[in-house]
């Protein structure tokens, strides 16, 4: 089992790599690239270290759901649709209340049609369908105690006294555990035209993660 830091320096060197590879079609470390600024990059609250060392190498912006530059992936603004060559979207799905679909035609309505791809990642569980964790939700709130009310679309109304809520700004809770089969599903749906599993050669430095949870999800 890896320990948490082994495991968070791993998962930032395979967004890494994951961005250089499927831009340069070879497996080659960052150092070596030259660095290319009509490549446009967007990243969606992304960790320090893979915002900053993306940026020396390409025109990319990490954006945020709850500060500037403020991006909510749900409702993209006019002028960024089309323009993206690549999308980091690492542990964000999870957070994105139902429906998620509208972040995933989001994401990919950002894209370039000629050449764009996103990099996603989520919180993941070797079964076939999604554990949304309130389904049929139409509406919510946090109490100040942590605990969540929501009501389904049924009209009932429920009360979760053991929410999940992950670390960071902005909208934490916890709405679902993906599927990757469901994941790459409703990718499909979304408009991306196919779905790659993460691969990296370990001998740039990431060893193999097993089911990482991690895609690359092409316009």
């Amino acid at each position: 089992m890896l320990c948490g830091s082994c495991s968070s320096t791993w998962r930032f060197r395979a967004t890494v790599l994951s961005v250089t590879n499927s831009i340069s079609g070879s497996a080659n470390p960052l150092s070596v690239l030259e660095p290319d600024w009509s490549i446009q990059g967007i990243g969606l609250s992304d960790h320090p270290p893979v915002s900053s060392t993306l940026a020396t190498k390409y025109k990319f912006t990490n954006t945020h759901f709850h500060a500037y530059p403020i991006l909510d992936i749900r409702r993209p603004p006019q002028e960024l649709l089309g323009t993206a060559n690549f999308i980091i979207c690492c542990d964000v799905l999870e957070h994105v209340p139902p429906p998620v679909e509208t972040a995933l035609t989001g994401l990919r309505s950002i894209l370039n049609d000629s050449f764009g791809f996103a990099v996603i990642s989520v919180p993941t569980m070797n079964r076939p369908e999604t554990d949304e964790y309130y389904p049929g939700l139409v509406d919510w709130k946090s109490k100040e105690d942590g605990s969540v009310i929501w009501w389904d679309d049924r009209g009932n109304k429920h009360c979760d006294n053991n929410p999940e809520y992950h670390g960071g700004g902005g909208q934490t809770l916890t709405f679902r555990e993906w599927s990757m089969t469901d994941l790459s599903e409703r990718l499909l749906s979304a408009g991306f035209s196919r779905v790659e599993p993460h691969t990296i050669d370990d001998r740039l430095g990431v060893p193999a993660l097993g089911n990482a949870g991690m895609v690359i999800a092409w316009s």
